[in-house]
C-alpha cells in the first residue's frame, strides 16, 4: 500500500518533469485540482517549487485516504486485534482513490515514449539472461557459486535483478564472447 502511495506520487513527478504529461492535464484529476486550489497553485504553469508541493501534498492526501479507508474496513470487518487481521479472508488496508491510479495508466504508462523505453529495457534484460545463460563463466565467482544450489536460471535472474539500471546497460553494451 505505502509502495502504491509512492509509486503513484513520484511517477506523476517524473511524468511532469520528463514532459510526458502537461501541468493542464491534471485539471481532469479531481483531487489533484482540490489540493491545487487548497494550496494556490497554478496548473496551467506548475513552476518546479509549485510542482513539488503538490507531490508532497498529493502524498499526505493518499496517506489519510489510505487510513481512513482502512479504517473503515478494519470496523466494518469487527476485527479486534492483530491476529485477527492476520485470519481475515480478505485485505482490510485499502487505498480508497483511484482516480489518480487511472490517469496515470490512460496517460503516463501507456504514453508512446514510455511504452519504447520499457522495450528496450526488455531486450536488455532478455539480451542479459540469454548471455548469462549461454556463457554462465561471464558471471561473477560468487553468482557461478550460487548455480549448483539454486540453478543456472535462478542465479542469473537474481544476478541480474540487483543490477541498477546504469549497470545493466554496461553489461549489455560489453562484447559477447
Amino acid at each position: 500500500l505505502s509502495d502504491a502511495i509512492a509509486y503513484a506520487a513520484h511517477d506523476l513527478d517524473d511524468g511532469l518533469r520528463a514532459g510526458l504529461l502537461h501541468p493542464e492535464e491534471l485539471k481532469e484529476v479531481e483531487i489533484r485540482k482540490a489540493l491545487a486550489l487548497e494550496e494556490g497553485l497554478d496548473l496551467l504553469r506548475l513552476p518546479e517549487l509549485d510542482r513539488r508541493v503538490l507531490v508532497r501534498q498529493l502524498l499526505g492526501y493518499f496517506i489519510t485516504a489510505a487510513i481512513e479507508a482502512t479504517h473503515r474496513r478494519v470496523e466494518e470487518a469487527g476485527v479486534q486485534s492483530a491476529e485477527a487481521v492476520r485470519r481475515h479472508p480478505s485485505r482490510l488496508a485499502a487505498l480508497g482513490e483511484e482516480a489518480l491510479k487511472a490517469f496515470l495508466m490512460e496517460r503516463f504508462y501507456r504514453h508512446p515514449e514510455v511504452l519504447r523505453e520499457r522495450r528496450k529495457a526488455e531486450a536488455v534484460l532478455e539480451g542479459l539472461f540469454a548471455a548469462y545463460t549461454r556463457y554462465p563463466e561471464l558471471l561473477p565467482r560468487e553468482v557461478q557459486a550460487k548455480i549448483p544450489e539454486e540453478g543456472l536460471e535462478r542465479a542469473v535472474c537474481d544476478y541480474i535483478a540487483g543490477m541498477t539500471d546504469r549497470f545493466a546497460l554496461e553489461a549489455y553494451r560489453r562484447p559477447s564472447p
